[in-house]
């Protein structure tokens, strides 16, 4: 005979089981550029993840707020690892008016981060974590003034249980443990 108590112990287990295994810890962020206080200069911060917040090697297109009225070569900002090995490039396009962040350090993607024929254009280093926070690159302004944009990188968010999604399973499982023994108690 099921006990609705085992019941109720399966049940929390198995929900909490699958929500545990889609917890992602993190917001949802969206590559993109913010203009900075002073009007002229930008942020850009490109994020190794699509829109479901998943691990993705090609970041979308970022835009280059002031095209109209600033102009850069085609070209590439070099990222590197901590121990100095081309990590990931970001591809800037004049025409398009776009950056792109590519990893480079996928054997998969290694055809991506071809810069044969690219101008150098800047060169960071990623940390530990493989975040890169504050590298810089020049734009020219239509005067012929030169400004420096920031340029950050971050790493998708690991799928990580969320504290409260780990409570619930360990709950549930308890229960269920507790309405087994209960039951082989009965049954003696």
């Amino acid at each position: 005979m099921v006990t609705r108590g085992w019941i109720v112990g399966a049940a929390l287990s198995f929900g909490a089981l699958i929500s545990a295994s889609s917890a992602i810890a993190g917001p949802v962020s969206i590559s993109t550029c913010t203009v900075n206080g002073d009007g002229v200069t930008q942020t850009c911060n490109f994020y190794e993840t699509d829109a479901n917040a998943a691990p993705s090697e090609i970041s979308s297109p970022v835009n280059n707020l002031f095209q109209s009225t600033s102009f850069w070569a085609d070209g590439y900002s070099a990222i590197d690892d901590p121990n100095g090995t081309l990590s990931d490039i970001i591809v800037w396009s004049q025409t398009a008016g776009t950056g792109t962040l590519f990893s480079c350090d996928d054997g998969t993607l290694s055809g991506n981060c071809n810069t044969n024929g690219l101008t150098l254009l800047g060169t960071g280093f990623e940390n530990a974590n493989g975040d890169l926070l504050g590298a810089s690159k020049a734009r020219h302004l239509a005067t012929g003034a030169i400004v420096v944009d920031t340029l950050n990188i971050f790493s998708p968010p690991e799928n990580v249980p969320e504290p409260l999604t780990l409570s619930l399973f360990g709950a549930g499982l308890a229960g269920a443990v507790a309405m087994r023994r209960r039951r082989r108690k009965n049954q003696l």
